[in-house]
């Protein structure tokens, strides 16, 4: 996978492997290994508003992934297959 995501105050450009929210549910985090520990990519006002942007993040990396390999096959669809994310479920 290659997601890069700029932070928040934009003063960061990093490559994402896995992204989380963090403490009560009001920021989106990271780990990665040039930086110890947690980094935090956004703070934000609910869990909601938390899990819209994460699910933004979700769409825009599937989205790339299938125009990045179209291009790559030479249009043909038929070489494309799509990043599936398997959502866990709630019970």
């Amino acid at each position: 996978m290659e997601l890069w995501i700029r932070s928040q105050d934009k003063s960061e450009l990093v490559e994402i492997d896995n992204l989380f929210l963090g403490q009560n549910d009001l920021s989106i985090c990271t780990r990665y290994k040039q930086y110890p520990g947690i980094m935090i990519l956004g703070r934000y006002i609910s869990r909601e508003r938390s899990l819209e942007v994460l699910n933004a993040i979700q769409e825009s990396l599937i989205g790339t992934y299938i125009v990045k390999n179209l291009s790559k096959s030479g249009g043909n669809m038929n070489n494309v297959f799509p990043i599936l994310v398997y959502e866990m479920p709630k019970e």
